[in-house]
């Protein structure tokens, strides 16, 4: 049963309306709109600092340069000591 009603709804909510002649049969209910639907942001709204994501800058991409440098150090330092 619930195999057939899914074709039906999937019929009508995909496949008809993109036909020729087509036109959307279901419609949503008003009550679920209004309890689900988003609000328009507000474009004056400044985020809180701890709502904003990072902090710390984990994962920073461009902050590999300076590991690089400090691995390139390191490893000089290797060589010249197993070269003794």
């Amino acid at each position: 049963m619930g195999i057939a009603v899914g074709h039906i709804y999937y019929f009508l909510e995909d496949v008809f309306p993109n036909q020729r002649g087509g036109f959307k049969i279901l419609k949503t209910p008003s009550l679920l709109r209004t309890l689900f639907d988003m609000l328009p942001e507000d474009e004056a709204y400044q985020r809180l600092p701890e709502e904003q994501p990072g902090g710390f800058e984990w994962g920073n991409q461009n902050n590999q340069d300076g590991n690089q440098e400090n691995r390139d150090a390191n490893n000089q330092e290797e060589n010249a000591n197993n070269r003794q």
